[in-house]
């Protein structure tokens, strides 16, 4: 327990609030496993002991001793070099095993939990935490493991684990707990007796004026699709297309030229597909996981393929997969490495993972690299300085949906942590290709405040001041458009405001 002075985004519902803060809470993060298994990189070990002090600072354990329930079974080709997923401990429903507690302070909590077997390729798991569901699934063998994530209110103490209603051997593989604490306002000291006379504070720069204009229209109305710009054009495919009588993606590519105003049709996509997290090298496009419409219009919430389009030649080649399905994640690179990172699971839960691929390497491979602090979904990623930037997004899906206005940031140089940058200043949804950089500023356009209110703001982020401004508005709201930048020039096109649209727009923007 930790009563440092701070002001991290400790959970998705708390956002820094003018000059308050949080007090970092409680944290736990406990790997299931034999005791003779080396132990993860910032986890304590539970090897299947009962309830007691584990000497480590930490009370919990089992309601009845597991050592033969706790096992190891080594699977580094279906989850990569990520040991947390190696060992497990079996959740039994009734009797010895059924039960998991862990000391806590009294308050709300986020309970992250990943079930799963290598060896397993047929199961169903469920584990609730406190009566709530954290994670509830099938395992397949193409996807052998299940996650998820809840908010739980502990009343009593102790944070109890227990089996879902319909889960049958649930072999739970690791769990991170992490406390929710109010915003508080720091203390102040006590104003001066004679205080001098009040200086006006200083005016705020006015917006950097934009000046939006029609262009060219995308052939193709659609929204939820991928973009990226290579050689100054501009590259768009996937997304919705048709709402009725269910929502389809299309495989069309489409690819703008600003500077003769056209567009043209390139090689389609070899999969109908939306909300996939999309990177570039400078010559290849690299497609990664996303919602897939099968040939009857049916949707998959995630998928493992990697695509890779040659934009030289114009053809598309399967890449190295993820290590799990995965969609409405993103993905960037960051000095020829891909990044992938968040999102949400093929039960769409929300997931923190973040992997990385080295596309130098002869036989490149998906590593584990540090996890997001919370499981976010339809966020918008750029790199900028040498940084990845994650910036809004939601948590839970359709009416549940809560949009964020926080931003998460990675740096290479400090690879063990994500940090937070300075808010926006509304929650923004839906930005999965509609954020991009123009010179030394990040540009946000559209998305969504809430289910159902489209927006039409535009709003950029100084890292050198930490703080956002807003811009010129776009002539309509739209939700889940495509954004680029070339030079100090912004283009956004297709989107959604209640149908499927093709509008394009241009305009310029002074950068500081």
């Amino acid at each position: 327990m930790s009563g440092v002075l701070s002001c991290p985004i400790i959970g998705p519902w708390l956002e820094t609030l003018e000059s308050r803060c949080l007090f970092s809470g409680f944290e736990a993060h406990i790997a299931f496993q034999p005791a003779n298994v080396p132990v993860p990189d910032g986890y304590v070990a539970d090897s299947g002991g009962v309830f007691g002090d584990r000497g480590n600072g930490l009370t919990y354990g089992w309601n009845g001793k597991l050592p033969a329930a706790v096992r190891y079974h080594y699977g580094p080709k279906l989850h990569g070099s990520d040991s947390r997923y190696d060992s497990f401990a079996l959740l039994n429903r009734t009797g010895r095993g059924s039960e998991w507690d862990i000391v806590v302070p009294n308050g709300n909590y986020i309970v992250h939990i990943v079930a799963g077997d290598p060896f397993v390729a047929s199961a169903v798991y469920g584990v609730d935490a406190e009566g709530v569901q954290v994670l509830a699934g099938k395992a397949t063998p193409k996807q052998r493991w299940v996650e998820g994530t809840a908010t739980v209110t502990v009343s009593n103490g102790k944070l109890t684990i227990t089996a879902g209603l319909k889960a049958s051997g649930t072999r739970i593989d690791f769990i991170d707990i992490t406390q929710i604490l109010p915003v508080i306002d720091p203390v102040s000291p006590p104003p001066p007796t004679s205080p001098p006379p009040a200086s006006p504070p200083p005016a705020s720069p006015p917006p950097a004026p934009l000046s939006w204009q029609a262009v060219a229209s995308n052939p193709v109305a659609m929204a939820e699709g991928q973009g990226v710009t290579v050689d100054g054009k501009l590259y768009v495919f996937g997304g919705y297309s048709v709402t009725d009588p269910s929502w389809q993606a299309n495989n069309q590519l489409e690819v703008y030229d600003p500077s003769s105003n056209t567009w043209q049709s390139l090689a389609p996509v070899p999969s109908q597909l939306s909300e996939a997290a999309v990177a570039t090298d400078g010559t290849f496009i690299y497609v990664a996981g996303g919602y897939v419409t099968n040939a009857n219009g049916q949707q998959t919430f995630a998928t493992a393929n990697v695509w890779r389009y040659d934009t030289v030649n114009n053809v598309w080649t399967s890449f190295v997969s993820l290590p799990a399905p995965r969609a409405v994640g993103a993905m960037v690179d960051l000095n020829g490495e891909l990044h992938y990172f968040g999102g949400s699971d093929i039960n769409r839960n929300d997931v923190t993972n973040h992997w990385v691929l080295n596309l130098a390497d002869a036989n490149p491979q998906w590593t584990a690299s540090t996890p997001m602090p919370v499981g976010i979904n339809r966020f918008g990623a750029v790199v900028l300085d040498g940084k990845i930037y994650a910036v809004g997004g939601q948590v839970g899906y359709d009416n549940n949906a809560v949009p964020q206005a926080g931003v998460f940031v990675w740096d290479p140089q400090n690879p063990s942590a994500w940090t937070t940058a300075a808010s926006m200043p509304e929650a923004h949804s839906h930005l999965g290709a509609a954020v991009t950089t123009v010179g030394n500023e990040i540009i946000v356009a559209g998305g969504d405040s809430s289910v159902g209110v489209f927006l039409d703001n535009v709003v950029a982020y100084d890292p050198t001041s930490d703080t956002w401004s807003e811009l010129t508005p776009l002539p309509e709201p739209r939700l889940a458009v495509v954004a680029a930048s070339f030079g100090n020039q912004i283009i956004v096109s297709d989107g959604y405001d209640g149908s499927m649209t093709s509008t394009t727009w241009e305009s310029s923007v002074l950068t500081s």
